[in-house]
């Protein structure tokens, strides 16, 4: 079997072909599913909510904002539907006021 060479850290690596330790293998794992959970709440800032109604659809959203179509634009729908949760029911002039409150504040 092939000795692992060392590294300019002190540390050893194994060579090509030879199989990684238990420990390295658990710690990739873990640092895959930390991404993976990153990545999903990240994600989760853009996505409408399945429970929540939409006041404003994203045109709307542009308009009240003044903004292009963006990712931003899906954040902003997100944060109404979080207010209809908290608060009841939204018109669409509540929505709009909302948002603009919501846009000063970012």
């Amino acid at each position: 079997m092939t000795a692992a060479r060392p590294l300019p850290c002190g540390r050893t690596a194994a060579r090509p072909g030879v199989p990684s330790t238990p420990g390295s293998l658990r710690l990739r794992d873990r640092a895959k599913e930390e991404a993976a959970a990153r990545a999903a709440t990240e994600r989760d800032r853009y996505v409408r909510r399945d429970d929540a109604p939409v006041v404003l659809d994203g045109r709307a959203v542009m308009e009240v904002l003044g903004i292009p179509s963006s990712p931003l634009v899906g954040t902003a729908i997100r944060h109404l539907q979080e207010v209809h949760l908290e608060r009841g029911s939204l018109t669409a002039d509540e929505a709009a006021t909302e948002l603009r409150r919501w846009a000063r504040r970012r």
